[in-house]
C-alpha cells in the first residue's frame, strides 16, 4: 500500500467553473501541471483520484480545475480538504538530500554512538531546517540541519548519526 505524502491544501471555491485556489507545500510547481493526478482525502478518511485538467498561478496560490469538478456547487465540497500524491510519484532528489517524511521517525545517536531520541518534526528556517529530537524523558533538543552538526543520515536503518556541538544540549 502507498504512502500518501501532502502537497496541497484546497482553501475555497473560485468562480463558477469548478476552480478552487490550493495552497501548495510543494517545492515542484510541476506537480500541479494539467493531467497529474493527485488524491484528496475526503472527511470520512477515504482517498479519491483527482485528475487535473489547468491550472494557474495566481499571487502565492494556485487556481486548479480538477475533470468532472465543473460547478461552484462541486468545489465548495473540496474546501479544506488536502491534496496528496502516491510515494512512487515523488520526484528524485539529488544526493544528500532528503524528504521530511524520511527524516521524521529516524533515531538520532551521537558521533559515539550514544543514543540521543528520535526525530518528531521539522522546523523550517530560512537558513536551514531544525530537526526537533524527541528525548526519552520527554524533554527535547532541537538540532541545526547543517554538515558540521548532522554527520550521516541512514535511511536503509533508520539512524542519524550527528556531533554535538557546544550549547545544543
Amino acid at each position: 500500500m502507498s504512502e500518501y505524502i501532502l502537497v496541497g491544501k484546497i482553501d475555497k471555491a473560485h468562480g463558477i467553473k469548478g476552480e478552487v485556489i490550493v495552497a501548495s507545500h510543494s517545492d515542484f510547481p510541476e506537480r500541479f501541471e494539467s493531467d497529474n493526478i493527485v488524491y484528496v482525502s475526503l472527511r470520512n478518511g477515504e482517498k479519491q483520484e483527482l485528475k487535473i485538467e489547468k491550472s494557474r498561478i495566481h499571487q502565492d496560490r494556485y487556481i486548479i480545475k480538477f475533470y468532472n469538478i465543473d460547478t461552484r456547487n462541486d468545489a465548495e465540497k473540496l474546501r479544506g480538504l488536502t491534496l496528496e500524491i502516491q510515494s512512487e510519484q515523488l520526484a528524485s532528489l539529488p544526493e544528500g538530500e532528503y524528504w521530511h517524511h524520511d527524516i521524521i521517525g529516524l533515531d538520532v545517536y551521537t558521533e559515539n554512538d550514544e543514543f540521543l531520541g528520535t526525530i518528531s518534526e521539522i522546523m523550517e528556517n530560512p537558513a536551514n531546517d531544525i530537526y526537533v529530537v524527541k528525548i526519552p524523558d520527554k524533554k527535547e533538543i532541537l538540532l541545526p540541519a547543517i554538515k558540521d552538526v548532522i554527520l550521516n543520515i541512514d535511511l536503509d536503518n533508520k539512524k542519524m548519526k550527528v556531533k554535538l556541538i557546544p550549547g545544543l544540549i
